[in-house]
């Protein structure tokens, strides 16, 4: 009993800054199990899980491990956060496989891999039309088909600087000034989606680093021999076609809108990294997504517009790297948080509370979430 009170008495006391990012990190990871997760196992399996909380002990939304049962043995405990995350990325890896194997298929400028396993069209596409946001929102990402709740909807594209190479961003420190393709995840890595971003995109390596032994087998691949020949790059984009869209037609995710007043968003940012040593070889061209690398940056002596030199440096080889960093390109994905039906992606950008205390923030902006904003930015 005097258990009980200690919990209750917590959970009305304010979180430290630093244990109330932790909090909101866990209870985002927790959602994204559970909607994942039901995809995979389906709903009687989620229904098995506890209701993510805040006012659960710090122990346990810090994902520590717990007893395998509650004291009335009805719902299980919560595994150790990381485990969640890792059986998210797992999940979310098997989809992502997925839409690049359609993406690849679906090319029209590359020669056909009989030897890469043969995909159904998915249930959903995507494309770009006039919003219903709002006045002055623009264009919006809309979903025709059906796609069912953890689905894995639109991928985040950009280039991925961590907290090493941030300063190497355009405008650093003032980044997020005239750039509204920025997008951050809870390790600090931020993704820039802005259209010139794609002309720092380039090749992986024809040979990785090999990254310690998971205990999977890893069979060779055979690599296509024209997989980085100029000739077999996609065109240039048509007038008013999204960049990176046009490098993968998932690719979408930097132009999902923010919900209008009174709308829940119906997608969710998760973050997650390629791990290109468990990614067929041919479907690399189109990961849309990069880690910067100043090195790899260097400008080109030949005068040549934006998109040939685009085009030249997905063609040219790239330098081996002895970073284990090259075989894990970090991004983000959007996954749906329940069944979407031919409608508009509404996305919550999450701004930080701090900046629209200071007059910083737009105005058609609005907060569904005030409390996970001020958790997740606690800190910041």
């Amino acid at each position: 009993m005097f258990t009980a009170w200690l919990r209750r008495m917590a959970a009305r006391m304010p979180l430290p800054r630093d244990a109330a990012r932790d909090t909101q990190r866990v209870l985002d990871v927790r959602q994204l199990y559970r909607l994942v997760g039901a995809r995979v196992h389906g709903e009687h399996w989620a229904a098995q899980l506890p209701e993510p909380s805040t006012a659960a002990p710090p122990d346990a939304i810090r994902g520590k491990a717990g007893t395998a049962h509650d004291p009335a043995g009805k719902r299980a405990q919560w595994p150790p956060t990381e485990h969640l995350h890792e059986a998210v990325q797992g999940w979310v890896h098997a989809q992502v496989v997925d839409l690049l194997r359609y993406a690849h298929a679906a090319s029209d400028t590359h020669p056909s891999t009989p030897w890469l396993p043969t995909v159904p069209r998915p249930p959903f596409r995507l494309s770009l039309q006039g919003s219903s946001a709002g006045a002055g929102s623009g264009m919006g990402v809309m979903l025709h088909g059906i796609a069912s709740p953890g689905s894995v909807v639109a991928l985040y594209p950009g280039i991925a600087y961590d907290t090493q190479t941030v300063q190497h961003m355009e405008g650093y420190p003032a980044i997020s000034a005239d750039n509204p393709f920025l997008m951050s995840r809870y390790d600090d890595v931020i993704l820039d989606a802005k259209p010139s971003a794609a002309s720092q995109m380039r090749p992986l390596p024809a040979s990785l680093p090999q990254l310690p032994s998971s205990g999977v087998e890893r069979s060779p691949q055979p690599a296509p021999p024209s997989a980085l020949d100029a000739d077999a790059m996609p065109a240039a984009p048509a007038p008013g076609e999204d960049v990176w869209a046009h490098l993968h037609p998932y690719a979408l995710g930097h132009r999902v809108n923010h919900p209008p007043r009174g709308t829940s968003p119906n997608v969710m940012p998760c973050a997650f990294d390629y791990d290109v040593q468990r990614i067929e070889v041919a479907l690399w061209r189109v990961i849309p997504n990069r880690n910067y690398r100043p090195h790899q940056q260097a400008a080109d002596p030949d005068e040549l517009t934006p998109w040939q030199m685009w085009r030249r440096r997905w063609a040219a080889a790239w330098e081996s790297s002895s970073d284990a960093d090259a075989s894990c390109i970090r991004a983000l994905v959007l996954v749906a948080t329940r069944a979407v039906h031919d409608e508009e992606l509404f996305l919550n950008y999450r701004y930080n509370p701090a900046a629209r205390e200071r007059g910083l923030l737009p105005d058609w902006y609005w907060d569904p979430d005030e409390a996970a904003s001020r958790r997740r930015w606690a800190g910041g």
